[in-house]
């Protein structure tokens, strides 16, 4: 875990539950509304030292949902990313146990994947 950049706290309406940094970082937050409205200040994300933002919270359809967003690199939101996932399986992994995930990225691409955890990145 990190402390949340003030740049996502400023981006975003809703303050996360918790942000971890690993390729981008990983803001996690309390309900999926907070993922399928947020409309982030991309201007805010291009400050950040890492690549990219990932947000994402636990849903009542899906395992899990997401967004991912790296205005830095000329993509202020990705429709749907693998990229992300690699770094969502295993964090999801950790805190639920779960190896196989049923998710869906929420963007304007819409994606519904299968993720299957095959390392654990994170000790327990």
């Amino acid at each position: 875990m990190c402390d949340t950049p003030g740049e996502i706290v400023q981006a975003f309406d809703t303050a996360p539950v918790e942000c971890l940094k690993s390729e981008d970082y990983i803001v996690v937050f309390p309900r999926e509304i907070d993922i399928e409205l947020a409309n982030p200040d991309l201007e805010q994300l291009k400050k950040l030292d890492l690549r990219g933002v990932i947000i994402t919270a636990k849903s009542s359809r899906y395992d899990f949902i997401a967004r991912f967003f790296a205005p830095k690199f000329g993509v202020p939101e990705d429709p749907v990313t693998g990229l992300a996932y690699t770094q969502l399986a295993p964090y999801w992994a950790f805190r639920t146990g779960q190896k196989r995930f049923s998710v869906k990225q929420v963007s304007s691409g819409d994606g519904e994947l299968i993720c299957i955890e095959t390392q654990q990145l994170l000790s327990r």
